[in-house]
């Protein structure tokens, strides 16, 4: 089945109010007091400490995290691929995150008056003379700078390339556009076994390093459960031999007990050892 039938484009649009703000005048003051050039620094202000938007800025980053891993790179321009067997998995996410995201703002939205007011006064952040109101968005305005977008397009076709132009030059569009297919395939191909090289080496070697005064955290291993489980639904193209590398990694690895890892030598190296075996393999058919 081509590509194109199997799977799709996802776009992840995120914004949020920057609490960050350079302050001009500021930045001049603190360079004539220190006989410094007025372009040597500058000085940023943090408007704001409230809880709610640091509420706001973490559901936002795990929601980009998620977006990564359920998906795969098309380019550099922000668009990823998503197989149509990760779809509603990936759908699931993407709506409980926007849902949080969206309960969050509301929340914003209705404490922002009083926020405003503890701000003014605020010991943490301290402004005192430096505190501007007009540096803050009135709430309608500040509305406008919260949005959580998600986009799902189709994957192009070359063959479906409809701009009339001389033969000549469309069947040379199309095998350029052939051709930047091919190479965007690959390089998400790689991006799949990118991930397992990282998640696998770390585990054999935090496993090879454990001992005294060493700690083996639980998510060297969930970690990898969790990369495994994601995996199969990332094979773009579907490659036999990243499925079967899955398979191997999710029979002899993902069933092991972290706590039998730590307090097992044996067992650590048996398993340092099976997944140093995998990674070797896995050179026959991926190079990082």
């Amino acid at each position: 089945m081509p590509l194109n039938e199997r799977a799709m484009l996802a776009t992840l649009n995120i914004s949020q109010w920057n609490t960050r703000r350079i302050d001009h005048g500021i930045t001049q003051e603190v360079a004539l007091s220190k006989g410094a050039q007025t372009d040597a620094g500058q000085y940023a202000l943090k408007l704001s400490n409230a809880a709610v938007l640091t509420d706001i800025a973490k559901c936002a980053a795990a929601a980009g995290t998620r977006h990564r891993e359920l998906t795969l790179p098309w380019g550099d321009n922000g668009l990823r691929i998503l197989l149509n067997n990760q779809y509603f998995k990936y759908m699931q996410a993407m709506n409980s995150a926007k849902a949080l995201f969206t309960g969050h703002t509301a929340r914003l939205f209705q404490e922002w008056p009083s926020i405003l007011a503890a701000e003014k006064i605020s010991p943490r952040l301290g402004h005192g003379a430096m505190f501007n109101p007009a540096k803050y968005p009135a709430l309608e305005d500040l509305k406008r700078r919260f949005s959580f977008r998600i986009s799902i397009l189709p994957l192009p076709d070359a063959d479906d390339f409809r701009v009339k132009l001389s033969e000549e030059e469309e069947q040379r569009v199309r095998e350029d556009m052939r051709q930047s297919f091919a190479e965007t395939i690959q390089a998400s191909s790689r991006d799949a076994w990118q991930r397992l090289d990282k998640i696998l080496g770390h585990f054999a070697k935090q496993l090879a390093a454990y001992g005294p005064g060493v700690r083996l955290h639980d998510t060297v291993l969930t970690n990898l459960v969790d990369l495994v489980d994601i995996l199969p639904g990332l094979n773009v193209t579907a490659d036999p031999a990243l499925d079967a590398v899955i398979a191997e990694t999710r029979e002899k690895l993902c069933g092991l007990s972290i706590e039998k890892l730590k307090d097992y030598a044996p067992a650590r190296a048996e398993a340092a050892s099976t997944a140093q075996a995998i990674l070797d393999k896995m050179k026959d058919y991926y190079v990082g």
